[in-house]
């Protein structure tokens, strides 16, 4: 989905946070909704945005700030090395 241009949608679902209550205790619960983190997400579109020759890429004010906190590392990482792991 990233190669193909709607990435942002499935990375800003990847994690869903739910809070609960049960009496007196209090909590927050994260689950995964997909197969990818939302770090690997983050690595998958800086990738992208590479590809595109993206360095700030726009449509990252769209996503989630986990997300776009690993996009601009990665996207940093990738332009200080010729590398593929971030």
């Amino acid at each position: 989905m990233v190669f193909f241009g709607l990435g942002i949608f499935p990375a800003n679902t990847a994690v869903r946070y739910t809070q609960w209550e049960d009496g007196n205790r209090y909590g927050w619960r994260a689950s995964k909704t997909g197969y990818l983190w939302e770090d690997l997400y983050g690595y998958a579109l800086a990738l992208y945005a590479r590809s595109r020759g993206e360095d700030r890429p726009e449509w990252a004010t769209h996503l989630r700030l986990n997300v776009r906190t690993m996009l601009r590392r990665c996207l940093k990482y990738l332009s200080r090395t010729t590398g593929e792991i971030c």
